[in-house]
């Protein structure tokens, strides 16, 4: 109900609203209320952080469009949410519909409720026959200047110490208390450029039964961020990440299992289908930890600190509230 009227609320200021699908924010399904025949202008369809397996499989645009009319919104509106809207919200003025002096980029559906598109044209073109780049060359990314902490390091206080909780289905978190909650993990952010260090802190909702994780996805400044049961764990998946010039790395049963992002840390040269095969073995592993599907997207959000409540940083602990660091330690 919140996500609701503050996106009305938005729109009654002028504002364009995106219904969002991704990976860890869900949002498309509550969204789709507010959206008529008046508000359609204003609204449109994005699918921000969503991983590459997800898109294969779910489609990225198309899947919005599914959701929203399941959830009760004509086609016709979603429709416009995909094209006009979007076109008309980032001052596209040449494309977003078929008519003269626009270009024509447009796709074809298969029969059937299912929005199953068969074929996608750029500018009037069959994109199937048009020719794919050849590999750009090798990736340029800056070597991991991190120093990896050491168990003694992740040592916490004694105490009732603050925790980030998750929520599901949002990139929100709650601002929790120890003494309050159950189950709960470390969390770590560790300075990719500089030796500088790193911040600790609690973490509610990943549902670990084992092992840890780690990524050099971690917005928006991409260090390393790293959750799991124990401390040797969570060293040993930074470490796998770091080595690795950038990557998403699990970390159970002894085994390490790695998917390298050597483009900046945050993209791989690989085919789609190859990066498929990859996330594939990854999930597996996640899965062995007991972790959510969608942990690492989960993970990646922490450091966020313009998104309230509770946030990590190589600082430390971050209100988002307050905006600013606090200390994990309740005094």
């Amino acid at each position: 109900m919140y996500l609701r009227s503050g996106s009305k609320r938005k729109l009654s200021l002028g504002m364009c609203v995106f219904l969002r699908e991704g990976d860890a924010a869900k949002n498309v399904a509550a969204l789709s209320k507010i959206v008529n025949d008046v508000t359609a202008a204003r609204c449109c369809f994005c699918t921000d952080d969503r991983h590459a397996d997800s898109r294969v499989r779910e489609g990225s645009i198309d899947h919005c469009i599914r959701i929203a009319v399941q959830s009760g919104m004509s086609l016709e509106l979603a429709l416009r949410l995909a094209t006009l809207s979007a076109a008309d919200c980032f001052g596209l003025a040449d494309r977003g519909m078929i008519a003269p002096g626009r270009l024509a980029d447009f796709c074809v559906l298969q029969d059937g409720p299912e929005f199953c598109v068969s074929s996608v044209y750029k500018r009037g073109v069959l994109a199937s026959s048009i020719p794919k780049p050849g590999p750009a060359g090798q990736c340029i990314c800056p070597p991991f200047s991190c120093r990896i902490p050491t168990k003694e390091e992740l040592a916490l206080p004694t105490g009732n110490l603050r925790v980030i909780g998750l929520v599901p289905g949002e990139i929100i978190t709650e601002a929790l208390e120890s003494s309050k909650v159950g189950s709960v993990h470390k969390v770590v952010s560790v300075d990719r450029y500089r030796s500088a260090g790193f911040g600790v802190g609690l973490v509610k909702g990943f549902s670990f039964v084992k092992g840890a994780i780690a990524a050099s996805i971690s917005h928006d400044a991409h260090n390393i961020i790293s959750a799991g049961v124990t401390d040797e764990e969570i060293i040993s998946a930074v470490t796998a990440v770091k080595d690795s010039g950038g990557g998403m790395a699990v970390v159970c049963d002894g085994i390490t299992t790695v998917l390298p992002l050597p483009c900046g840390g945050l993209m791989t040269p690989l085919s789609y289908e190859e990066l498929l095969v990859r996330m594939d073995g990854l999930a597996e592993r996640l899965q062995a930890t007991g972790a959510s599907p969608t942990a690492f997207m989960s993970l990646s959000f922490l450091s966020l600190t313009v998104i309230p409540h509770l946030r990590i940083t190589p600082r430390g602990l971050f209100d988002g509230d307050s905006f600013k660091d606090v200390p994990i330690l309740f005094e």
